[in-house]
Parts: C-alpha cells; sequence; structure tokens
C-alpha cells in the first residue's frame, strides 16, 4: 500500500502518497460533496460509525475497500470519532476542476482529542484538556505540562515519582497524553481513558523544548517556569504538537503558569472515584457532587467549579480571599442580579480561543457581542466592597468592538460562512450593489437596457437571454450578439447593427467595461465569503465602425474587411487606455 506503482491510478497514487504522511490516523479524503476512506481507513471507520462499506474500482488488480460520508455531515462523525480517542487528518480539495490529472488537496486541518475547538466536538461542562508528560534519563522526576487549547490556558508542574504522575492524570482527566516512547510503556496498563499518543524524544529534548516556546510565545511567558527544565520539556513538546495539528500560530496562549501540587490536596484515582466529585459511581454527573452544587450561569463557571473541586487548595489566604468575596455580594443582595447579567454571556473563553486561530464562525461573533454588551451591566451590578476590587477591575468593556460587530454581522447569521447572508446590509457599498444584483435581477436588466438605449440612441435595443449563450443584447430585427466575458470579471458585448433594406452591414464594436452575467453568475460565491473590497468596475467605452458585406455572408466570415480596420482598432485601444473616448467620438474613427 505504501508503493506508488504504475498499477494504480493518478488519483489513488495521489491519496497514497499523502496518507504516507498520517499512517496512523484517519483520513477524510475529499472528492466533489464527500469525504471518503480508503483501504484499513474505510474498513475501520465503517466499524466506528457504522458505515456502509463499498469499494471503488480496482487498484493493483484488487478491488479498493471504500466508505464515505456527504461533506456537510462531517462535524457529526468527527464528534464520534473524538469520542472514541481517534484522530483525523482532513484533505480538501484546493486545485482548480479544470487541471489536468487529479485535482490538486493537501491537509488542511488535524483533529485529535486533544486539540478539538470547534463547538459542535466539546463539551461545555468539561475542560477539554492535552497533557504532556517527560522525564529525563535515570531521574524518578516528571515534568507535565497541561493546555486547554479551547481557553489558551496553559500550566505546568513536577511531580517526584511514577505514583503521583498517575494521580495528577486522574485529577486532570485529559483527552490526550503526549509522551516519548520511554514513557508511553511506563503508562501501558495504567487505568487512563486517555488516548496515548507517541511523540518524537527531539521534541522533549530541552535545547529544542526551549527554542519551540521561546519562538512562539510572548518574552515574559516563561518567568514562572524558567527555572523548570522538566516543565519547559513536557511544554516545548506540548507546543510543538498543538503547531502541528493547528497548521497556524496559537496567539491566545500567553503565558505558561508553574503549579505547585503541595498546595493542593492530593487524592489518589480511587478516593476520587468513591467521594463522586464529578460523577457518581454509575457514571452520572447528575447525581454526584458536581451536579448537586453546580449552580452557575455560565460554562466557564461550571468548568472552573470542577476545576476547584478537583484541586482542593491548601493555601489559606487565597481560600479566605474566596469566602470574602462570596459574603461580600451575600451581604450586599447582590447575588440575583448578578447571575441575570452573566446569563447573557456566552462561553468567551471557547468562542475568543476560535476567533484567535482563525476558527470562528459567524454565530460565534454575535455571541461574542452579545457577551461584551453585558460586561457594563454587570460591571455596575458589583457591589463596592474591598474583596469585590480586584474583580471589578479585572472587568473592561468594549465599546469599539460591540460597534465593528454590530455594523458587520447581521443579528441572525447562518451556521456557516459558505451559507451567505452574513456580512449586514449598510456595511459595503459594493456588496450591497451586489446583493441588489441578486434579489433584483429582472430590473437590473431593464435598468441596463434604458441605459444602454440611452447611451447608444438606439431605441430597438433590448436585453436577452437563453441557455446556451446566457445574457445577450440584441437589436430587434438585426443579429444577436452574444455577451462575452473579458478580463477581471468584466463583461465586454458587441453589438451589431444590419441594415435589411439596403443589405449593407454596418458594425459597431462597444467595448463596455461593466459587469452583467459574470455579475449574476458569481453573486453566489462572492456575496456570501465577501470580505475585500471588490474594485470599482472601470467606466470605459470604445466604438468601432467599419463596413462590411450582408448579413449571411458576414456571419460566414465572408463579409468585406475595411482596409484600415486595425489602425481603427489600435486608436481605440489607446484612446480607451487614456479614458477619453466617447460614444460621438468612436464614430468619427
Amino acid at each position: 500500500m505504501n508503493e506508488l506503482t504504475d498499477q494504480h491510478t493518478p488519483m489513488m497514487q495521489q491519496y497514497l502518497a499523502i496518507k504516507a504522511e498520517y499512517p496512523d490516523i484517519l483520513l477524510f479524503y475529499r472528492m466533489g460533496d464527500f469525504y471518503e476512506l480508503f483501504y484499513n481507513d474505510a474498513h475501520k471507520a465503517a466499524e466506528l460509525l457504522e458505515l456502509t462499506l463499498t469499494k471503488r474500482g480496482y487498484s493493483n488488480g484488487k478491488p479498493i475497500p471504500m466508505t464515505g460520508f456527504p461533506y456537510h455531515a462531517a462535524d457529526n462523525y468527527l464528534a464520534k470519532l473524538i469520542k472514541q480517542g481517534q484522530s483525523v487528518a482532513i484533505c480538501e480539495q484546493i486545485g482548480s476542476p479544470n487541471q489536468k490529472g487529479p485535482m490538486e488537496r493537501k491537509i488542511t486541518r488535524l483533529v485529535t482529542p486533544g486539540t478539538v475547538t470547534d463547538e459542535a466536538l466539546l463539551d461545555e461542562h468539561q475542560d477539554s484538556l492535552l497533557t504532556s508528560i517527560y522525564q529525563q534519563a535515570e531521574q524518578q522526576t516528571f515534568g507535565i505540562a497541561t493546555l486547554d487549547i479551547t481557553s489558551g490556558h496553559f500550566q505546568g508542574t513536577t511531580v517526584p515519582t511514577f505514583e503521583l504522575c498517575v494521580h495528577e492524570l486522574a485529577r486532570l482527566n485529559p483527552a490526550e497524553i503526549l509522551v516519548p516512547e520511554s514513557i508511553a510503556t511506563q503508562l501501558t496498563g495504567q487505568q487512563i481513558s486517555a488516548t496515548l499518543t507517541t511523540r518524537p524524544l527531539q521534541a522533549f529534548q530541552y535545547q529544542t523544548a526551549l527554542h519551540t516556546l521561546q519562538t512562539h510565545l510572548p518574552p515574559n511567558a516563561l518567568s514562572s517556569i524558567q527555572t523548570e527544565p522538566l516543565i519547559i520539556a513536557a511544554a516545548g513538546g506540548l507546543l510543538d504538537y498543538v503547531l502541528a495539528t493547528q497548521r497556524s500560530q496559537v496567539p491566545h496562549i500567553r503565558s505558561i503558569a508553574h503549579t505547585d501540587i503541595q498546595q493542593c490536596v492530593m487524592l489518589d484515582p480511587d478516593t476520587r472515584k468513591n467521594l463522586e466529585l464529578t460523577r457518581s459511581l454509575s457514571g452520572s454527573r447528575a447525581h454526584a457532587l458536581l451536579g448537586i452544587i453546580d449552580k452557575t450561569s455560565t460554562p466557564m463557571g461550571s468548568r472552573l467549579l470542577q476545576r476547584w473541586l478537583h484541586q482542593p487548595l491548601r493555601e489559606t489566604q487565597q481560600l479566605l480571599a474566596r469566602y470574602n468575596a462570596i459574603d461580600a455580594l451575600l451581604q450586599q443582595h447582590s447575588m440575583m442580579d448578578i447571575a441575570k447579567q452573566l446569563k447573557q454571556i456566552g462561553d468567551l473563553q471557547r468562542i475568543l480561543a476560535r476567533v484567535s486561530l482563525q476558527t470562528a464562525r459567524p454565530r460565534d461573533l454575535v455571541a461574542l457581542k452579545q457577551s461584551l454588551m453585558a460586561l457594563p451591566q454587570l460591571k455596575a451590578s458589583l457591589p463596592e466592597h474591598h474583596d469585590l476590587a480586584a474583580l471589578n477591575r479585572a472587568i473592561h468593556t468594549f465599546p469599539k468592538i460591540i460597534n465593528l460587530l454590530a455594523q458587520t454581522i447581521v443579528d441572525q447569521p447562518p451556521v456557516l460562512l459558505r451559507d451567505g447572508g452574513v456580512i449586514a446590509e449598510g456595511y459595503d457599498d459594493t456588496l450591497d450593489a451586489l446583493r441588489k444584483i441578486h434579489t433584483d435581477t429582472n430590473q437590473y436588466l431593464l435598468n441596463l437596457e434604458q441605459q444602454e438605449r440611452q447611451t447608444t440612441g438606439l431605441t430597438n435595443l433590448r436585453m436577452g437571454y437563453n441557455k446556451v449563450h446566457g445574457y445577450y443584447i440584441e437589436m430587434i430585427g438585426g443579429v444577436a450578439v452574444l455577451v462575452h466575458q473579458i478580463i477581471d470579471k468584466d463583461v465586454c458585448y458587441l453589438r451589431q447593427v444590419v441594415d435589411s433594406f439596403k443589405q449593407k452591414y454596418s458594425a459597431y464594436v462597444l467595448l463596455l467595461v461593466s459587469t452583467i452575467q459574470d455579475r449574476l453568475l458569481a453573486i453566489a460565491s462572492v456575496a456570501p465569503g465577501y470580505v475585500d473590497k471588490v474594485p470599482a468596475p472601470k467606466q470605459l467605452i470604445a466604438l468601432v465602425g467599419g463596413q462590411g458585406g450582408g448579413r449571411k455572408d458576414f456571419a460566414q466570415g465572408g463579409g468585406t474587411v475595411p482596409s484600415d480596420l486595425s489602425e481603427r482598432i489600435a486608436t481605440a485601444k489607446q484612446t480607451i487606455a487614456a479614458g477619453l473616448l466617447n460614444v460621438k467620438q468612436a464614430k468619427n474613427l
């Protein structure tokens, strides 16, 4: 399967070359409106996703196992695979369908259990953690780094023994664990539900890891761990993996915190399970301690409460600060009002992470706007109390961002950008004009027809359309002339006028740099994802006249061509460039 022989079709050769880069994970291979899986991936996906296993032709003389699903159902299938601990490489079509050979494709996204950011693939009440572990040879101590990519929260710690390392993993409950091969063998057989991913040792070596962190994080991001080489090694190996899967920078990760496990109460996995902190013995969240006391108003608060339950503090001052803040709210009778304000705030942590990674969807931006709009009232609801002063200072308002989002995005956008209708009316004049053409095509054509009648003085000019030639302009009793596409998605149309009585041909070539057919056909792809300004069409007109034979002779290419026609065309082109030519001047060329 790894050999690209001549017995494989060009498309299968392309598939096998891409699959060779990711041999251990599933490959979603885009073909038209479907994602397809072949060979062993097809067998595995058919079993995990309950898909029908079929075949696609033959390769190397054997039938090719295949399964697949429509591209718009990808999120549903990804969610099922992530819950089963699977990773997926998504291969998209990026080339032109008109090119020779198979369309160009490349991996645009890697989805793994610990690097998921899509809302549809996440549990809003559960942290989605990626953890890495590193141990220096002949040492007992382990370095552990943990990242929640959906919030940018990055932290590291050290534990002195393998037993405490397992306890810490039970507390974190990560979705995915990254380890070099030497540690992977130690974790085998432990009661760990996370996906175990083996990474090259080179990524964890101190100098390599330090370079990765210093290159991609702000200058002071490592201040808390600069004397912790094991944490640096684990964190660098983790960040290297994140950059490889995201295929982009991660600007929302601003720093890495150092956690001292001595400041927390350590619990072994069996104790956590029997205390039923977050799950009952039957696996239910509702009947566990967390399910009973969780009265938070936002998903962010729910996840924070769960972290606090799993990491009881020993630090007295921090505990007292929390208690005093709660007491201040109770004394001022502010709890109900604040809870009401908090319910208007969405999952800001995860929304901002998707914005940072450039994977946000239209409804994320609306939720962001609504959340930011709630902050001034929330800030005003906090009572003036010294135990709440730091919290009050931490809440900022963002009027410029709110105004930009309100002007740009409609209040109820579609789920996906490709569905169109995301940009609000009035934000961009060019986009509004394109939409008007799209929604009011008939009136646009009538206006264009009237405009051209006035410009040319030809009262029998009219617009027409058929499925063979598209839109065109014709003269009643004359020769129909097609609308042809020229450069920059502008349209050039040729107007021919025939003298039906004298059988004399009088042709005028009118080059009108405007948009007719291209606008009507391209609006579906331009308007939905419209971001950049569409250049205003150049309003240039050239009119070249000449004498020819009869209508039949001209149509067959037998008309007489004026001897000076090429000179006239050259003159017209020069005048077009200067922008000085008008209809009356052209008639005298």
